[in-house]
């Protein structure tokens, strides 16, 4: 799964009215798109040191280090994307 899958989702999900059977079938999709990344960065992570790559890695850590700020749009579907980092930043 990529990021710019998850951006996909969200923007057709916030184009309904929260609530409405459209919103609702995005936000589904989205809550396990968010799911299955969060098993793919534990899998990663346990991963052999020879099977990704240091960088990867580092990324994938600093991923679930700061996880629930990087998906608190998904509960907060009012929030711009712009201001997603902002209020990452705010909340660690």
């Amino acid at each position: 799964m990529k990021i710019a899958e998850l951006y996909k989702i969200n923007n057709q999900r916030v184009k309904h009215p929260p609530g409405s059977d459209m919103f609702l079938e995005h936000d589904s999709r989205l809550r396990e798109a968010i799911h299955d990344m969060g098993k793919e960065i534990n899998v990663e992570i346990k991963a052999d040191e020879d099977e990704v790559h240091e960088a990867r890695l580092k990324a994938m850590i600093s991923m679930k280090n700061h996880w629930e700020g990087l998906i608190i749009f998904v509960g907060n579907p009012e929030i711009p994307k712009s201001r997603w980092i902002i209020i990452k930043w705010k909340t660690e």
